[in-house]
């Protein structure tokens, strides 16, 4: 979830989720520091097949 589309206004799940992703994301930065890493937005389906595969590698390899 992009938390800068995140409202106040948005409902308590939501505001809730984002708080989980970021602390995630904030261990995330401090163990994997140095090394290449992406982030992709959550897609509306799995990855999976050659048309989701490619989606994807057009958010990676802006």
């Amino acid at each position: 979830i992009q938390k800068d589309q995140v409202g106040k206004d948005a409902p308590e799940f939501v505001r809730n989720r984002v708080a989980m992703q970021e602390e995630h994301m904030q261990e995330i930065w401090e163990i994997f520091n140095e090394r290449v890493r992406a982030l992709i937005p959550l897609f509306e389906t799995e990855v999976k097949g050659g048309k989701m595969l490619q989606r994807m590698v057009e958010h990676l390899f802006v």
